[in-house]
């Protein structure tokens, strides 16, 4: 079955309508479908692996209370490969409870009331009938918050070497001072909640001017990570490390290729 198939129309056409109780009321039409990916194993690898096959898709979505908009991530658990069309008492055996990261990490930030990653809007953590795709399997909806601003960076490499991302393409040194000042205050927030990107790089920040405000998003693969681990981040990391861990500060093209790290700390960066 091709990963299209997991999500048929009309359940997931444009104007479809979803409904959620969690966190409250809410009732969202699909404007648009952005993405869709497969993650299906083989047999061999899902034994070895002890995992499940799952597919995800991403859609913009319209409130239909208030005219927010918000994006609705779903992730249904597949079959394994080339066993899509295996009686459902086989696929059934297949049925696992979800561990998406995503979704436990905007939990966790909801509960948390955080103000610097994007609010859930609503979310269904369901069960798929004795039709799904694996009875029994999980299938999840979660609508988040839409942020409004500017991405810091379209790309994973790193600043400095021939090569400058959005956040030193599109703001002046005086704007990319304040947008460090909010970082710094923002990601101590963000340790306390313990839930961080696996790559942490400004792909994850999107800053909004008229606000003075700087949210991180796309937890799609994030950790939770332990104390031990984030004690040493909080208390023993320089600023100056990590805003270079996040691409948030090079060199200047003066001093690349000599640079030493009390050059750095005394101000020669972008």
């Amino acid at each position: 079955m091709s990963g299209t198939g997991f999500f048929p129309p009309p359940r997931y056409s444009l104007g479809a309508v979803f409904k959620f109780q969690y966190p409250t009321d809410s009732e969202w039409t699909i404007t648009a479908k952005k993405s869709q990916k497969n993650h299906q194993l083989g047999e061999k690898d899902a034994q070895n692996l002890d995992n499940y096959s799952y597919s995800t898709a991403t859609f913009m979505v319209k409130s239909n209370l208030d005219a927010r908009e918000g994006f609705m991530r779903v992730y249904v658990q597949v079959p394994h490969e080339g066993q899509e069309f295996f009686p459902r008492e086989e696929r059934a055996k297949q049925a696992a409870t979800s561990s998406h990261r995503e979704v436990s990490a905007m939990k966790a930030f909801h509960a948390k009331e955080s103000t610097i990653t994007p609010q859930i809007f609503g979310l269904e953590e369901a069960t798929q009938d004795d039709e799904g795709f694996v009875p029994g399997g999980y299938v999840i909806h979660m609508v988040t918050q839409r942020l409004s601003g500017t991405r810091l960076a379209d790309d994973l490499l790193a600043p400095g070497y021939g090569h400058l991302n959005t956040f030193f393409q599109k703001f002046t040194r005086i704007q990319r001072d304040k947008i460090r000042v909010c970082f710094d205050n923002e990601f101590l927030k963000l340790l306390a909640m313990g839930w961080l990107p696996d790559f942490e790089w400004a792909t994850h920040l999107i800053w909004n001017e008229s606000l003075s405000t700087l949210h991180f998003f796309d937890f799609r693969c994030a950790y939770n990570r332990s104390e031990d681990y984030l004690q040493p981040i909080a208390l023993k990391t320089t600023k100056l490390d990590t805003w270079s861990d996040w691409g948030l500060a090079t060199p200047l093209p003066r001093l690349l290729g000599v640079l030493t790290r009390p050059i750095l700390q005394s101000g020669h960066f972008k």
